[in-house]
């Protein structure tokens, strides 16, 4: 099929040439028409923009593994039915980091005895996405499906392998780990801060 040709097919028979032979040129032009509205969309929903590029890569990758779902309604209103289902997930696991940074920064308060700190002065969020990578496997892991994905403790134990009570000991200690780095951060900051303002002098002399 030549190329100009793409362009005269609207979104339901480039879907369905997609479905039918794995046609990628196919599937590049529903990208190009569709893909600047999804991200609008989805940065709209999101409040956003750099999430709503995110996502809408996540939207279209469904849309190829799932394209055989598409019965040959409306497209665009299936492709958008897509995008805020995974809008919806995005949120869920925001507020979900959200809660386990909650507890991490009122945990490492406390053992500081300060105030928890405001997250424009101490950005945990930004701190837990650069420590989870470092947790072992196993802690990382039912961190991830527990407080990202929104899985139970039961469906974490069946994806994992691992029992109940072991997916809540490596969601434990896994959160103890991340305390602890937390706090030696905080430490750091701390320590750093200090180092630069430098050692207060005596008072100036007033006549």
């Amino acid at each position: 099929m030549k190329p100009s040709a793409y362009e005269g097919l609207n979104d339901q028979q480039l879907a369905h040439l997609f479905e039918a032979a794995g046609d990628q040129t196919a599937f590049e032009w529903l990208v190009r028409r569709n893909g600047p509205g999804v991200i609008r969309y989805c940065a709209a929903l999101l409040r956003n923009p750099a999430a709503g590029e995110d996502v809408s890569r996540v939207v279209f990758s469904r849309v190829a593994r799932h394209i055989g779902s598409f019965r040959g309604e409306n497209f665009s209103g299936w492709l958008y039915r897509i995008a805020r289902n995974e809008c919806l997930n995005a949120l869920a696991s925001q507020r979900r980091a959200a809660i386990l940074t909650e507890e991490l920064g009122n945990a490492v308060a406390r053992e500081s005895n300060r105030e928890p700190a405001a997250p424009p002065e101490h950005p945990l969020q930004e701190i837990l996405r650069q420590e989870l990578p470092l947790l072992q496997n196993e802690q990382r892991t039912c961190l991830m499906l527990f407080y990202m994905e929104g899985y139970s403790y039961e469906e974490v134990a069946a994806y994992t392998d691992l029992t109940v009570g072991g997916v809540k000991s490596h969601i434990q200690n896994g959160k103890n780990a991340l305390r602890k780095s937390m706090e030696r951060r905080r430490q750091k900051e701390e320590k750093a801060g200090e180092l630069r303002r430098g050692p207060i002098g005596p008072a100036p002399v007033v006549e």
